[in-house]
């Protein structure tokens, strides 16, 4: 079979492993988290492809960021599907397989390596981490962002300079978090492209960085008119020196990448390996990458692919869906350097070959174990609190999930349990607040409204909510003292905080 056949059969066999062990996501419905911003309360999405929606989600940032490519990929499944969860998150799965077949060829083309090229795509499109952003549909960005990315690498292996332009900005514009791209294709110009002239590498990737820039410049603004720069409050390490910190996340991939036990949507990172261990751990290996990287540039290559597309998401949390393309770079690492190891011994190649099968083979039984948990809300943030009971943000999603069902109190010992955890979390002291007004207890809602002001002066919406308690209780002046301060802060909805106060002040006594 020649190389032009066996490289197409070696992609369906990737696809066709990928639907095995995926396809079960068909099965799934709408997560509580995120995909109601999305998808289901997304007029602009639930309205298919029209020219008006398209131009809104080209001109407005609905939410965190501005990516209108991921929108528009929600807007084509719904015109073809309706609101459809199972169709949603089967074009999901169909996203992954193009990924994984893609990776395939841009890897090939690359180093000319078919069979290891193969099982460094094989762990992409199997690794259990891979499972959040195949599975949340809220999280189709980082599929469509890993598509052109991918895209741009074969482009880029392929001598199509333009072409890599413009996967890159379409990459962009679905997830900025692709922005250290410009700094890959260097790491690859090094092995195995094995260019010489640096300089000349550097400067032709001038117009990258410039996309790189615009879209850094792009994202602070959408974060900060959509006022996602105010932190939720439960990161517990928010005086960790920001080097320190990232230094500490990147090191809790690690172990995820060679042992994927114990996923969760969402970690608490004191609660895994030490920083002090993690931080030590990526310094270490930086160092030695770099002593050996004429020997080895292979692992010089792949770890700095992982820490460079790891970095834009190291100030944030651990989450899967974070290593989908950083991963790739370990892959690489992981492959060359035992297919190195082994050389061209028939005896240690052979058992490189049966481990490799075994671990691909484990790998997809907990990928397809783990989809089954992304089914309902409910069942991936308990599984989240089962891995560790101390994760009070999987309590406080539990908790609004619980709400959003009418199982109020229920949600409430969620939230407490959760401030138990971390008293100072603020988005659980207002959700609390809130699930106690709907039991009809408003002493124990002015008291959680009033924590969440402790914590958060600054923000006007716990003062407007306290103030409706105060007003119902008849309590005119503190309701306007608590009115008057939403107003202050520039409470979103101003023409309903100026009514409020305008008829408190008409109903007070002169």
């Amino acid at each position: 079979m020649a190389a032009r056949e066996r490289s197409f059969a070696i992609a369906a066999l990737l696809i066709a492993a990928t639907l095995l062990c995926f396809w079960s996501a068909g099965q799934n419905g709408f997560i509580a988290l995120d995909d109601r911003v999305y998808v289901l309360e997304n007029s602009a999405v639930r309205a298919g492809l029209t020219w008006e929606g398209i131009v809104q989600v080209f001109t407005t940032v609905p939410f965190s960021y501005w990516q209108p490519m991921a929108f528009l990929s929600h807007m084509v499944d719904v015109q073809l599907f309706g609101v459809n969860a199972g169709a949603h998150h089967l074009m999901s799965v169909a996203w992954h397989c193009a990924n994984a077949a893609l990776l395939f060829f841009a890897l090939f083309r690359l180093t000319g390596a078919m069979y290891r090229s193969a099982l460094a795509a094989a762990l992409f499109a199997l690794h259990p981490m891979h499972v959040e952003p195949v599975a949340w549909i809220a999280s189709r960005k980082d599929l469509v962002s890993a598509f052109f990315f991918i895209a741009a690498l074969w482009a880029y292996a392929s001598r199509r300079f333009i072409w890599v332009f413009v996967a890159f900005a379409l990459g962009l514009m679905a997830k900025p978090g692709i922005m250290g791209f410009p700094l890959v294709l260097l790491l690859l110009d090094y092995w195995p492209l094995h260019k010489t002239r640096w300089k000349a590498a550097a400067i032709g990737k001038i117009p990258l960085f410039a996309l790189s820039a615009a879209s850094v410049m792009i994202t602070l603004g959408s974060i900060s008119y959509s006022g996602q720069l105010a932190a939720d409050g439960h990161i517990s390490v928010e005086n960790t020196p920001a080097a320190l910190k990232a230094l500490n996340l990147m090191g809790q991939y690690l172990p995820k990448f060679f042992w994927p036990d114990r996923l969760s949507a969402s970690y608490i990172t004191e609660h895994l390996f030490p920083a002090w261990i993690s931080c030590l751990v990526v310094i270490g290996i930086s160092a030695a990458v770099i002593r050996f990287r004429v020997r080895t540039p292979y692992l010089f290559v792949g770890w700095f692919w992982f820490l460079v597309m790891l970095a834009p998401s190291a100030g944030l949390i651990m989450a899967d869906r974070f290593s989908y393309l950083p991963f790739i770079g370990l892959s690489i690492a992981i492959v060359w350097g035992i297919a190195d190891l082994a050389g061209s011994q028939r005896v240690l190649r052979l058992s490189a070959g049966v481990g490799a099968a075994a671990v691909l083979i484990v790998f997809g039984a907990l990928s397809f174990r783990q989809v089954s948990m992304w089914r309902d809300s409910d069942t991936i943030f308990r599984q989240a609190i089962a891995n560790d009971p101390e994760n009070y943000v999987a309590r406080q999603w539990l908790g609004d999930t619980l709400g959003m069902g009418g199982r109020y109190r229920e949600a409430i010992a969620q939230y407490e349990q959760a401030l138990q955890e971390h008293p100072s979390y603020f988005l659980v002291e207002v959700n609390c607040a809130r699930m106690y007004l709907q039991t009809g207890s408003e002493d124990d809602a002015i008291r959680h409204y009033s924590a969440a002001i402790r914590l958060r002066p600054e923000m006007a919406g716990p003062y407007k909510e306290l103030g409706d308690i105060l007003l119902t209780q008849g309590n005119l002046r503190d309701a306007l003292v608590n009115y008057k301060k939403a107003q202050e802060l520039h409470f979103p909805d101003t023409q309903k905080i100026d009514g409020l106060v305008r008829s408190v002040e008409a109903a007070l006594p002169h």
